[in-house]
């Protein structure tokens, strides 16, 4: 015969409040991070740039944060999930980049020879 301990009501109550914090904690958190994200990603939609890449980090899940130098401003690109662009292509600082306004587009380009020449295409 198993033997079963019973907790107050008082204790399963608060258990649950905890447990229901931790959820709505979560799920404000997630959402923020998502919408943040589309809002960046929205604002660079309406941006032209063409520059160098002056830095490359790898966040996490395939995801890259970019710093692109323009003669004007630096840039800098956060969770562009571009890893496998980055490894099929051999994509690296010094390398290129164009995007156009209003353009979902963005063009690399690879050093090769002394000039630039296209290496590939991400959609964003």
């Amino acid at each position: 015969m198993k033997e079963y301990i019973n907790l107050p009501t008082k204790y399963n109550v608060f258990i649950v409040i905890i447990f229901i914090s931790i959820l709505i904690g979560a799920i404000i958190f997630f959402t923020r991070n998502y919408l943040n994200h589309k809002q960046e990603l929205n604002s660079l939609f309406g941006k032209e740039i063409k520059g160098r890449i002056v830095a490359l980090k790898y966040e996490n899940r395939g995801s890259y944060c970019i710093e692109i130098k323009t003669f004007k401003e630096t840039y800098k690109i956060h969770s562009l999930p571009i890893a496998w662009e980055i490894k099929e292509y051999n994509i690296q600082f010094g390398d290129s980049l164009s995007k156009e306004a209003n353009i979902k587009t963005i063009t690399f380009y690879k050093v090769k020879n002394g000039s630039y020449q296209k290496c590939c295409d991400f959609e964003m």
